[in-house]
């Protein structure tokens, strides 16, 4: 009867002592876990949309007739590069873009200051009969920046071209081309009226 006593006490104890292990293996799991999902897992993307509160995904058009709201602010966008790259006097490593919305009736710019090496994702400007590089840039906005002289304009931190600058041959207009034609018989024609009459005062 002892020995059975015995048996099951010890017994009693081996599962106790092999329970308490278990519970302390999965306390110091749980530790762990926990430690981990108290570290912030937010990161800021620099190229995140619209929804953040820290980039605001925009328009040239838009930035054309900002208000003070937009002041400081991150903003992402769309352009085509058009007319020359203008070097910074006093800044030798810098340059201002313009870029422009591809609203054909009433297109609107922004002044982009970037540096040289982002400029170099410009391989093509805009101008007549030209398209130039469509680049996307991501910057800070200023409404009346202190730094040149009070002008509107975008101070980039990032720029990618989203599409290559291409030559555009304007196709023949039939119009043009045959009010062209008829511009010329009516002047052969004046021209013939007008030999005759002075070969008949002859």
């Amino acid at each position: 009867m002892t020995k059975l006593f015995l048996k099951r006490t010890v017994a009693a104890a081996w599962c106790s002592c092999v329970l308490a292990a278990v519970l302390l293996c999965a306390g110091v799991a749980w530790a762990d876990e926990g430690q981990e999902s108290s570290k912030p897992n937010n990161h800021v993307y620099v190229n995140q949309l619209s929804d953040s509160s820290f980039l605001y995904q925009t328009t040239i058009a838009d930035l054309a007739q900002a208000d003070s709201y937009y002041e400081g602010q991150t903003v992402l966008v769309q352009g085509e590069a058009v007319g020359d790259r203008i070097n910074d006097e006093m800044q030798p490593d810098n340059c201002w873009v313009t870029l422009q919305d591809d609203d054909p009736t009433n297109p609107s710019v922004v002044s982009v200051f970037m540096t040289m090496e982002q400029a170099k994702n410009i391989d093509t400007y805009g101008s007549y009969g030209v398209t130039g590089t469509t680049l996307q840039v991501r910057g800070t906005f200023h409404l009346d920046c202190r730094e040149h002289q009070g002008m509107s304009d975008i101070h980039v931190e990032e720029v990618s071209a989203l599409a290559a600058g291409s030559e555009n041959k304007p196709g023949m207009d039939p119009k043009l081309f045959g009010l062209g034609i008829v511009s010329v018989l009516a002047g052969l024609a004046l021209l013939a009226l007008y030999q005759s009459k002075r070969e008949g005062t002859l």
